[in-house]
């Protein structure tokens, strides 16, 4: 075999070369190759180079003792990626390899940021200074209403952001899914948003030569300055210090997603909601990012025993529509949140409603 590759043209094989160190995005390399080298190194000192299922227990084994369950899933991901690209071996078909690292989560509990609620937000945007934190203010409106990632927000660029009507559309082109999507800013009561953004906005220096949306704001002026990573990231602790809650550490830049997915889901939002707001593609991913709150699991009791809040039902109806020459069938697809104790349709109303889900079909 390796004297067939060794007779491939030298453009073929750098073309191959390019090819696989494409496989592993730029970002994440250094880290992948460096979990790759030190897993190679220690192979060495342990005189066995083989790809075995056996070796790689006894690798987990002693790196169990130093790592977190969580940790060594994230080595498990990048040596099987490298591993697979740089040995052509696939670790996934070691089954107790993977049963041993699943076996160390049992019984542990994963350390997550803080969430803010709703109400806690509301209160930092009406009362804190813009002098001294419009910066932050506009951290926390994207990170609120996109469920934002800190590399997203510090990635957003001034071209992204448009206004439409009342409303502003920022779309996020730099997901870590590589799958772009965008969200709206509305304004909301007591706290109009769009114009905390476009107050923000407008202070951005003309000769500013980078597209970057964040730069430097301090005391009424902006400078041309991008703001760091780091900086955004804190904002979340910022929002905890001034509303003067305590352990504000645990207030990490992760925070601001966590809270957004948390407030959706407490005010009636779905799976399907969540993935949305979020990028996220997997269900189980987008749930673990909902703090559970005795609010919650209020309206979970009550809706169990039946005591739903007056004046509210939720209504789900499906629909279809096919057409076969001249007869028409209709079932109506569509899911929302009624705020009624009422539905009506053409030709029939359904009253005295409570936390229920309707199926309605219309036949012709």
């Amino acid at each position: 075999m390796d004297s067939v590759i060794s007779e491939l043209p030298e453009n073929i094989l750098n073309a191959a070369g390019e090819a696989l160190n494409s496989l592993i995005p730029e970002k994440s390399k250094e880290r992948y190759d460096k979990a790759y080298n030190v897993f190679k190194q220690w192979q060495s000192e342990n005189h066995t180079m083989v790809i075995e299922e056996n070796v790689l227990l006894a690798y987990f084994q002693e790196l169990s003792k130093k790592h977190s369950p969580s940790s060594l899933w994230v080595y498990y991901s990048m040596l099987r990626s490298t591993v697979g690209i740089y040995e052509n071996r696939d670790i996934k078909i070691f089954l107790k390899l993977f049963a041993f690292i699943k076996r160390q989560n049992v019984g542990n509990e994963v350390k997550k940021a803080k969430v803010l609620s709703d109400d806690q937000f509301k209160k930092f945007l009406i009362e804190a200074q813009e002098e001294e934190y419009l910066l932050t203010k506009v951290v926390v409106i994207f990170g609120l209403f996109g469920a934002c990632r800190c590399d997203e927000i510090y990635n957003l660029s001034v071209n992204y952001v448009k206004e439409e009507g009342s409303v502003l559309i920022v779309k996020i082109n730099h997901a870590k899914n590589y799958k772009p999507r965008f969200f709206t800013v509305v304004p909301d009561g007591a706290i109009n948003s769009v114009q905390i953004v476009k107050k923000y906005m407008g202070l951005r220096p003309k000769h500013t030569k980078h597209e970057h949306f964040f730069v430097f704001y301090n005391r009424g002026k902006c400078s041309v300055q991008r703001v760091g990573i780091h900086k955004i990231s804190s904002v979340p602790k910022m929002v905890a210090t001034f509303l003067g809650l305590p352990n504000v550490e645990q207030y990490t830049g992760h925070s601001l997603r966590r809270s957004s997915a948390t407030i959706l889901a407490n005010t009636g939002g779905n799976v399907t909601d969540l993935k949305r707001l979020g990028g996220w593609r997997s269900s189980t991913v987008a749930e673990g990012y909902v703090e559970e709150s005795v609010e919650n699991k209020i309206k979970i009791a009550k809706r169990m025993f039946g005591h739903a809040e007056s004046g509210t039902s939720s209504s789900t109806m499906r629909s279809e529509i096919t057409c076969n020459n001249n007869s028409t069938e209709v079932v109506h697809t569509a899911s929302s949140r009624v705020e009624t104790s009422e539905i009506s349709f053409p030709g029939m109303t359904i009253s005295n409603l409570k936390e229920c889900t309707i199926n309605v079909y219309f036949g012709k």
